[in-house]
C-alpha cells in the first residue's frame, strides 16, 4: 500500500473481499489491507487479536451469508464506519450489523462489529 491509501479505499477493499459470498472470498487481499496485530471485537468473538484468527472468523461468517446490501458508509479522519444488512442462514433472514473500522499506517488496525448476537443464532442454526 502506498502513502496514498485512504481510509475510504481500505474499507471499501475491505467489504469488496468478502461481500460476494465464498465464490469470490481474496484471503490474499485481506493480508495486504489488514494489520498482522489487528484487533477485532464483536458480541460473540469478543476481543481477538490478530488476522489470522479474525481470517477464520470472517471466512466462516461468509459461508453462512447469502447477501450484502451496504445501508450507509461514512469516513472521517483515520475512521470508517458502515451500517450493512445480510441475509444469513438456511432461511435467508435478514440481520444488520453496524461496523467501525480503525486505520493506521495504510492499514486496518481495527473493527469493531455490532450486531444481536442472539439474531444470528437462530438464523445460522
Amino acid at each position: 500500500m502506498t502513502a496514498s491509501v485512504t481510509v475510504t479505499d481500505l474499507a471499501n477493499a475491505y467489504y469488496e473481499s468478502w461481500q460476494n459470498g465464498m465464490a469470490t472470498f481474496d484471503e490474499p487481499r485481506l493480508r495486504q489491507i489488514l494489520a498482522t496485530d489487528m484487533v477485532y471485537e464483536g458480541p460473540i468473538a469478543g476481543r481477538r487479536v490478530g488476522l489470522d484468527p479474525f481470517i477464520h472468523g470472517l471466512t466462516a461468517f461468509v459461508r453462512s451469508m447469502n447477501t450484502f446490501h451496504l445501508v450507509h458508509h461514512v469516513t472521517g479522519g483515520s475512521d470508517s464506519a458502515a451500517l450493512y444488512d445480510c441475509q444469513i442462514g438456511p432461511s435467508a433472514g435478514t440481520l444488520r450489523f453496524a461496523e467501525f473500522i480503525h486505520v493506521d499506517n495504510d492499514r486496518i488496525q481495527s473493527i469493531r462489529l455490532v450486531f444481536d448476537p442472539a439474531e444470528f443464532r437462530r438464523l445460522t442454526t
